[in-house]
């Protein structure tokens, strides 16, 4: 529950609160590592209090939760862009990581937490300068040495209406790619089979058949889980060509234009022999010249 003010404030008893600390993850010592200590603090349908208090509250919790099992690891408060909703309504999330790190916060987190909203379906514009300027941040507070996490990211409202198969279809991928390739360690898509308000499921009412956006978040695990991306180049014309390695000589390169078809003329030396796309369909190159378009695809030997 949020946008309720009593709900979304601190504690009145910080002893209260290191006790809430200490009784869960004493309760959960051995099944949950990983621990992240607010939602979204810059919006006042989160949190109504000050970032002194919550500093506070993230000492006291580093502190209990290091206490009862130090291979816990703590994710600072995850900040993120205000929305539409006057509810929701907050200082910027780069604002508030920054005023937050600058009073020490970076001394009780083990990862720095973001949540990379941005609203647009053109994600490479607007996503890449939004993680830019977090790590920037994150270097300015000697902060740069942690894993950077989006813990948080989906895309749509009801209100815009719910985006076509292909269009979910991309954005899924292309989320999961574009994190890679900037660095960002960990990225936790929102969400599998919420109805309330995400625009972009990942699963039908009958909330078990997978939608053709959860179908490709299948596909492009099998392309990178076990992968590595060693580099990536974005064209003049804003084509992504990441290249992915597995041990064992493997190369492929996974390609895309998030302004729609475009012709690739795809170099010789890649040798590339066939064309997956997202359904998981394989099929021969038959030329030189691909035209791809917003859906990623992987070529490979």
């Amino acid at each position: 529950m949020y946008n309720i003010p009593s709900i979304a404030a601190e504690p009145r008893n910080l002893e209260d609160w290191r006790n809430y600390v200490r009784t869960v993850a004493t309760r959960y010592k051995g099944k949950i590592r990983y621990y992240e200590i607010w939602n979204e603090p810059n919006l006042k349908g989160f949190y109504t209090g000050s970032i002194d208090k919550m500093l506070e509250l993230s000492r006291e919790a580093y502190l209990v939760l290091k206490a009862v099992d130090p291979a816990i690891v703590v994710v600072s408060p995850s900040a993120t862009l205000p929305n539409r909703s006057s509810a929701q309504a907050g200082i910027g999330g780069p604002r508030w990581l920054e005023q937050y790190l600058a009073k020490g916060g970076g001394n009780y987190a083990d990862v720095i937490g973001f949540h990379f909203y941005t609203g647009q379906l053109e994600l490479e514009s607007s996503l890449v300068p939004l993680v830019r300027q977090v790590q920037t941040i994150m270097a300015r507070h000697g902060q740069s040495r942690k894993p950077l996490w989006d813990t948080e990211l989906g895309f749509g409202s009801l209100e815009d209406g719910l985006l076509s198969d292909e269009v979910g279809r991309a954005y899924v991928a292309r989320s999961c790619l574009v994190h890679w390739a900037l660095g960002v360690s960990r990225f936790y898509w929102y969400a599998w089979d919420n109805f309330n308000f995400v625009g972009l499921r990942l699963v039908n009412e009958d909330r078990k058949t997978p939608t053709a956006a959860a179908q490709a978040y299948i596909e492009i695990q099998r392309w990178l889980v076990g992968a590595a991306m060693p580099d990536y180049r974005v064209t003049l014309d804003d084509t992504w060509i990441c290249r992915i390695t597995r041990p064992g000589g493997y190369s492929g390169w996974v390609v895309w234009n998030p302004h729609g078809p475009t012709a690739l003329e795809i170099p010789p030396a890649w040798n590339v022999r066939q064309v997956r796309d997202l359904s998981g369909q394989r099929r021969p190159l038959t030329a030189q010249q691909l035209e791809i378009g917003q859906t990623p695809l992987l070529l490979e030997r």
